[in-house]
């Protein structure tokens, strides 16, 4: 595993909404779900009723589909305009606050949890032991934990500050993240390197952006090239797609 020294994840950022980037999180949810969460829908083995949760909710478009299968959904997250929009969508069992303090309210009121899903959390953490220490306490025997993560061993990648401190503090690989959950004490671990999106404008994009990055070739001419680039890597993109699902059960 890869990560970043000094390893401190910062609280406020979440707290006070200071990820431009999350402003999305700020309305409504539509129903389209990503890659990293239809891939749930699509591995979890069931059964599909009891207690999930969701850390790192967002405006809970995952939890809205989820309540749908069948599930008492609950959710949390440190972003409070985030957390009053999941709440508008699946109700008042959606909370305004951190895991650890989360962990604290659940044990007081004995409540635990059949399913405890993270997608695009993990890679957050400054202390990832800790963090699934705690979703293990409140995780019931035979329980599972679903969710994902960035491949760190993606094909096409192009610098962005939103894989950089203070946002992603870790970069996971296959291995790296079966041996933290293995570590974590989970079993029955399944990690799959979920599909790269051939969307013609996303992928005309990456290719653009990683082969054709040469200020003085323009704009048409990259995208007229990238059409047969984009055909003569299809075979690299084996097993090294954009994220990391993942999911194990507690013993």
């Amino acid at each position: 595993m890869q990560w970043w020294e000094p390893l401190e994840m910062p609280d406020y950022f979440y707290e006070q909404g200071l990820f431009a980037g999350y402003e999305k999180l700020h309305s409504p949810p539509d129903t389209k779900l990503g890659s990293n969460h239809r891939a749930f829908f699509k591995n979890f083995p069931g059964p599909w009723s009891g207690k999930l949760l969701d850390v790192g909710c967002g405006n809970g478009k995952f939890l809205m589909v989820a309540k749908g299968y069948g599930f008492e959904v609950w959710g949390v997250d440190m972003d409070i305009k985030s957390v009053e929009i999941a709440r508008s969508v699946v109700g008042e069992s959606v909370k305004a606050m951190s895991l650890e303090h989360f962990v604290d309210f659940v044990r007081e009121r004995g409540v635990s949890f059949d399913v405890v899903t993270f997608f695009e959390v993990l890679e957050h953490q400054d202390k990832p032991l800790v963090f699934l220490e705690r979703i293990k306490s409140i995780l019931k025997p035979g329980g599972y934990i679903s969710g994902s993560v960035p491949n760190r061993d993606r094909w096409l990648t192009y610098d962005s500050e939103w894989d950089y401190p203070p946002h992603h503090l870790l970069r996971f690989s296959k291995q790296s993240l079966e041996n933290l959950l293995s570590t974590a004490g989970f079993g029955n671990i399944q990690v799959k390197s979920l599909d790269f999106s051939f969307k013609l404008k996303e992928w005309f994009f990456y290719v653009k952006k990683s082969y054709l990055n040469v200020p003085i070739i323009p704009n048409a001419i990259k995208y007229f090239l990238s059409v047969p680039l984009s055909f003569a890597f299809v075979l690299k993109l084996k097993g090294r797609g954009p994220y990391l699902y993942f999911q194990a059960s507690k013993a």
